[in-house]
């Protein structure tokens, strides 16, 4: 019998502030302070819509990037906003030089990416990268091979479009290490 009591004092509770609401509305509706612009006899109460746009995102690092390393040689890397799908860069160690393609996707993480690659034991490549802005991305290069080190840096821009430097397809073109320029 209790529950019954308090289940009815409730609803009754319900009933007398939705009626206040309703009532309420509709003589701010009468008063003139509706949005609605019509003279009609309606008493339809409209209530303002609050917008919450999202914080726009910044432009992302998507796209063809070209620039020179330390030693004036050519980069040159494709990306989406999310990794690298293509890197090849050009270098020398010591009296050899090097072009190093890699065609694997690397994540970017907080406009970062590294391509770390061991080769053997004493030859590896080691590119790091921080896209500062939309338009432009620096990083090192630290390569070992021909029984000698090199430590680079690296300064890109972006180019546009998505496009990688052979007219080959992406899918077509072996992974290639140490192509002799």
């Amino acid at each position: 019998m209790r529950s019954y009591r308090n289940l009815l004092i409730t609803l009754g509770a319900v009933v007398l502030v939705l009626s206040l609401v309703i009532v309420g509305l509709q003589s701010g509706a009468a008063a003139g302070s509706s949005a609605r612009s019509d003279t009609s006899a309606s008493q339809d109460a409209y209530l303002p819509l609050v917008r919450n746009d999202p914080t726009p995102t910044p432009a992302g690092p998507a796209g063809t990037w070209q620039g020179t390393t330390s030693q004036g040689l050519s980069i040159f890397f494709t990306a989406t906003n999310s990794a690298i799908t293509y890197l090849e860069v050009d270098y020398e160690v010591g009296d050899c030089p090097f072009t190093d393609t890699f065609e694997t996707t690397y994540p970017i993480t907080n406009n970062r990416f590294s391509i770390h690659e061991q080769w053997t034991s004493k030859t590896y490549t080691n590119i790091d990268g921080l896209f500062s802005s939309s338009t432009t991305a620096s990083g090192t290069l630290k390569v070992a091979d021909c029984g000698k080190s090199a430590s680079l840096t690296w300064n890109a821009t972006t180019t546009g479009l998505s496009q990688l430097p052979s007219t080959e397809p992406a899918g077509d073109r072996p992974q290639e290490r140490h192509r002799a320029r």
